[in-house]
């Protein structure tokens, strides 16, 4: 066999996996819990873990990819960082300070882009995704507002959510006699990544969209002082 048509097979063979992973379902999940711990799962075919990150709110990240873990730690050096941020507002140069100072006018233009019609197709883009995809809230936990009134209020509202599209689980223990927020939220999205990507380029590229984007992205025109 010649080594061009070795190459060949293997471009088929990323190919036909590249498209394979687009057309079948993909499962994310978010957790995040009231010890300061939040985390990402991202299952291929609700099953097989490719991408999981555990993360605390004190720095510490655990990562693991396809089998490969890895752990991150957060470090803060303040002497280096107020060295590089003097150094940055010595060695900034005047374009810099142009881009940002044309920032608000982009934002402005980007406004006076907008007409009914903008909002009409996100409004569409949303209830497409919702419909194209498969969600699943959970909570759990115990509240305490310091307030019985209001913790019974709160807690009454978030039972209400039970009929909301979906929420599959609402746990939440009133606590009418201390402060106290302890808990977990879990969100659980199953989606094809082929619809979505669809869905998301052909509303990106509407005309009444388009409008907003290119607003955001050409700088405003500068007139002349004596113009």
């Amino acid at each position: 066999m010649d080594w061009w048509a070795a190459i060949l097979i293997v471009l088929w063979a990323v190919i036909l996996l590249s498209i394979f992973t687009m057309i079948m379902p993909w499962s994310a999940s978010i957790t995040v819990s009231s010890p300061g711990e939040a985390g990402l799962r991202l299952q291929f075919l609700k099953r097989v873990l490719f991408l999981n990150i555990l993360t605390s709110f004190s720095g510490q990240t655990e990562v693991s990819v396809a089998g490969l873990r890895f752990r991150l730690k957060k470090k803060e050096d303040t002497n280096h960082h107020r060295k590089e941020d003097s150094q940055e507002h010595k060695d900034v140069p005047e374009q810099d300070s142009i881009r940002r100072a044309s920032l608000p006018g982009r934002l402005s233009a980007a406004v006076g882009a907008l007409t009914p019609d903008t909002f009409i197709v996100l409004l569409r883009y949303f209830r497409g995704m919702i419909g194209d995809t498969d969600s699943r809230l959970e909570i759990s936990g115990e509240l305490g507002l310091g307030d019985p009134a209001a913790t019974g209020i709160v807690c009454g509202m978030a039972y209400g959510l039970c009929g909301a599209r979906g929420v599959v689980k609402v746990d939440i223990r009133p606590n009418f006699f201390e402060p106290v927020l302890a808990g977990k939220l879990k969100l659980t999205v199953t989606a094809v990544p082929m619809f979505i990507l669809l869905r998301t380029l052909r509303t990106a590229f509407h005309p009444a969209i388009r409008r907003v984007w290119i607003a955001l992205a050409v700088p405003p025109r500068r007139t002349a002082p004596g113009a």
